[in-house]
């Protein structure tokens, strides 16, 4: 069975020889559609989000628009292990922090409680049909979605490759719905 590290190195080459900025603003475009179709999108008050890299769909429409809806937070590294989200009121909330992402500017004291999110959007760049991911491996989303089990989680990915099963940890959980530009799927045993 391929390893998580050489998947990753397999999905990184993929996005660099397929992806471009034009084709990343439609995928995105479509995944956000379909993000807001959802009834946890639109039942949501307090959204965790995240900022994109370039593998990564953008939300950048969802928090232009829904700022002033919604609650809205987003992920800041906080240690080489620990990432908590604040509330992010629009871009003036923002520094340039870990993997050169936009991060919010805010005292660690007003991290949101995991317990408050009604839905986190999770990145990852791919999931299988269990709902399972493969992020970057630094374990972040593996620690703090487990805080916040309260939260619909919904993954979200280009979706550039296919796979029934990916290798995975104790730790690894499955979202409950996955969207990509393909639509939303919703992995087995949900």
């Amino acid at each position: 069975m391929t390893t998580k590290k050489e998947l990753r190195a397999e999905l990184k080459k993929l996005a660099k020889s397929s992806l471009d900025k034009g084709l990343c603003k439609v995928y995105s475009q479509s995944v956000v559609e379909n993000i807001l179709k959802t009834e946890e999108f639109q039942k949501a008050n307090a959204i965790g989000l995240y900022h994109a890299l370039f593998d990564e769909p953008s939300l950048a429409y969802i928090l232009d628009n829904f700022a002033d809806k919604k609650e809205l937070y987003l992920p800041r590294c906080e240690s080489a292990t620990e990432i908590e989200f604040f509330r992010y009121r629009g871009p003036q909330d923002l520094r340039i922090g870990a993997f050169g992402i936009e991060e919010p500017q805010a005292d660690p004291k007003d991290a949101v409680d995991p317990q408050h999110l009604d839905l986190i959007l999770v990145p990852a760049t791919i999931y299988d049909k269990k709902g399972i991911r493969l992020g970057r491996g630094k374990g972040y989303y593996d620690r703090y979605l487990p805080k916040a089990d309260k939260a619909a989680q919904i993954g979200v990915t280009y979706g550039l490759k296919e796979v029934d099963c990916l290798p995975s940890d104790p730790w690894d959980r499955a979202v409950d719905k996955v969207i990509s530009p393909k639509g939303i799927f919703i992995p087995e045993n949900k």
